[in-house]
């Protein structure tokens, strides 16, 4: 369930941030809203592994729902392989051309367990463009793992 696995999101951050808990704002993660009533029910895609299609709509319809969203903070929870295939389509030029070494690293790494990329978003850019204008790793968090070529058509 949601709660469930907000608890043990919380364990994790816990166990990783250990007696750092009140510099990294840990003490305040119980106190902040949360609304799950769009993840009620399964939210994977059941049978075999999803379509390089499958997997574009479902991140259109994410930076969608991030840039039509009446929030101005919004932390979304999800896997890296997931938010590596958002930055590869919807990382800005202007980003990637300021920030290059850390744009492609976003790119072509996985994002650490439990890290935190903040990122910064504008609806300017949307539809058909790329909104992602700022990205930056925050509370302790890394890229891990090889470098993973990035598809010629998400470039």
């Amino acid at each position: 369930t949601w709660a469930e696995i907000m608890r043990h999101a919380l364990e994790e951050l816990h166990t990783l941030y250990k007696g750092n808990e009140d510099s990294c704002g840990l003490n305040s993660f119980g106190k902040l809203r949360y609304d799950a009533t769009e993840v009620q029910e399964r939210w994977w895609h059941e049978g075999g592994r999803e379509s390089p299609c499958q997997v574009e709509a479902r991140a259109e319809e994410f930076m969608s729902q991030l840039l039509y969203s009446p929030h101005r903070n919004i932390v979304v929870v999800g896997h890296s392989l997931f938010f590596r295939t958002v930055l590869r389509r919807y990382l800005s030029d202007g980003f990637k051309e300021k920030e290059a070494a850390l744009a492609h690293a976003l790119c072509s790494r996985k994002l650490s367990n439990c890290g935190v990329l903040r990122l910064e978003v504008t609806p300017s850019q949307w539809p058909g463009g790329a909104p992602i204008v700022g990205a930056e790793l925050v509370l302790g968090s890394t890229l891990v793992g090889a470098e993973v070529p990035t598809p010629k058509a998400a470039k």
